[in-house]
């Protein structure tokens, strides 16, 4: 049980915590990123991002996922469609797909501002909820959150978001940890450090934000008391001008272990 729900948190983490680059000049460029996925030692999978931009200059995010470990497997295709305005994020849609192990189910998200309300719609079950404050999705919250990051004349020490996630408002608190150096095969990024701030302080997520890329997150650490650590690295990125020229290409070699002793790891490891 301990590996599924691990499996599970680090999909929904990672869905939270990554975006795109900004440009200058314009908001956002198009771009495609590739994250490597790992529990502890353990390869589980691929993160890969799309953002494209529709008609009206209105943007949309696209996350496709297939993680397994095991008789595991979680495999999640999401979208989400907004516009940034006067460095404000409005956003629009959201849709999320999950199939795998366990329940599937459908999540979908309408943002309604002229009517200052929210329709939702997560495993069948629908609801309307009120929008009293900036809300955003699971999704354009961390773009929210690079935009805020690369306009702030210094560094916030702590941000938090309003988010709509299974019928439901939550809010999303970051605070400041400091600088790090962090070298990815052989290159050393700048990085700003974050941590999710929650009270279960035997949880611990931290995310490293590249300066020099613009606050691209490129890494990301969960912990949990007793268990593996789950991790996802920045392996790819590629990123576009509205022509289709590509302006920036980072390509890191990656390694994946083996997974060869998956099965006698875990067949040696204490029940809980």
């Amino acid at each position: 049980m301990g590996i599924r729900k691990s499996l599970s948190l680090t999909t929904v983490v990672i869905t939270m915590l990554l975006t795109s680059t900004l440009a200058a000049g314009e908001p956002f460029n198009s771009y495609r990123a590739v994250y490597i996925v790992n529990y502890g030692p353990l390869n589980l999978g691929k993160a890969h991002y799309n953002l494209q931009k529709a008609d009206g200059g209105d943007l949309k995010l696209v996350f496709d996922s297939k993680l397994e470990l095991l008789l595991l497997n979680d495999k999640r295709h999401i979208t989400s469609e907004f516009r940034i305005s006067d460095d404000q994020l409005i956003p629009l849609t959201f849709s999320q797909d999950r199939k795998g192990t366990g329940k599937d189910y459908r999540e979908e998200i309408a943002f309604a501002h002229h009517e200052e309300s929210v329709d939702t719609l997560y495993s069948s079950k629908k609801k309307r909820l009120k929008l009293e404050h900036p809300t955003f999705d699971p999704l354009n919250a961390q773009v929210k959150m690079r935009l805020d990051l690369s306009r702030e004349a210094s560094l916030p020490q702590r941000l938090e978001y309003t988010m709509v996630l299974e019928n439901k408002f939550d809010s999303y608190a970051f605070k400041y940890v400091g600088e790090e150096t962090l070298t990815i095969d052989g290159i050393d990024y700048r990085t700003v450090k974050f941590e999710v701030d929650r009270k279960d302080k035997r949880k611990n997520t931290w995310l490293w934000f590249a300066k020099d890329l613009d606050y691209l997150p490129i890494k990301l650490e969960h912990r949990q008391k007793n268990r593996e650590a789950a991790s996802m690295t920045l392996i790819s990125y590629e990123e576009f001008d509205d022509d289709g020229e590509k302006l920036l290409a980072i390509n890191h070699e990656y390694r994946p272990p083996s997974n060869r002793s998956i099965k006698k790891r875990f067949r040696s490891a204490p029940r809980r």
